[in-house]
């Protein structure tokens, strides 16, 4: 459904306050009807804002990859991955496919515990929309969020700096957000549990 889609009578008496119609008042009702399960996740308090923004454009793609440059008729020299250079670019494959990305989520995956981490975007979509609000979670989102601001950063630096990072370099940096993050937590309401976690990856 878009904005402009599909609006009845009552929702535009939902913009209607004390006999006026305030079109702030209906903009954010039809914002609200248009609310995903992946949100809360996406945009956890515990991730980098940049990150996040990063991640939400990534979830419904909407960053220029190459296949999407071609799509929209803009010439593109290669469509290969700019880091491995083995398939075409795309959301899919630089996320979850590409060599250097896999390494990068090992790593990851290394030092969280195993989690099971999806391994297309279908299965982002439906693991986003379990969430639950727990500061475990709160960390494997942040995680991803992180994991996916860098590789997309790394991506733009090879591309426009002829400079690539290493996957130790990126996992790094993903910590070292994760702990400043972390230390901003007030830990008195945190379970034994969550605050094992935040023990750990401040460790890291």
């Amino acid at each position: 459904m878009t904005f402009c889609q599909s609006i009845s009578k009552s929702d535009l008496q939902a913009g209607v306050i004390k006999g006026k119609f305030h079109l702030g008042s209906f903009y954010n009702q039809r914002l609200r009807n248009e609310n995903v399960g992946y949100a809360k996740p996406v945009w956890c308090k515990l991730s980098v804002p940049k990150h996040s923004f990063i991640l939400w454009q990534a979830v419904n793609h909407h960053l220029l990859t190459r296949d999407l440059l071609v799509a929209h008729h803009i010439p593109v020299v290669n469509v290969h991955c700019p880091i491995c250079d083995l398939a075409e670019e795309s959301h899919g494959h630089l996320f979850f496919d590409c060599i250097f990305s896999r390494k990068v989520l090992q790593l990851i995956l290394g030092w969280l515990g195993g989690v099971s981490w999806p391994g297309n975007y279908e299965n982002l979509i439906a693991w986003l929309s379990k969430w639950k609000s727990d500061w475990i979670l709160h960390i494997v989102a942040a995680s991803l969020a992180a994991c996916t601001y860098y590789i997309w950063y790394n991506r733009n630096t090879y591309c426009f700096n002829d400079s690539c990072f290493t996957v130790y370099k990126i996992d790094n940096l993903i910590r070292q957000a994760l702990k400043a993050r972390i230390l901003n937590v007030n830990s008195r309401h945190l379970s034994t549990r969550e605050r094992q976690m935040f023990e750990f990856v401040k460790s890291l």
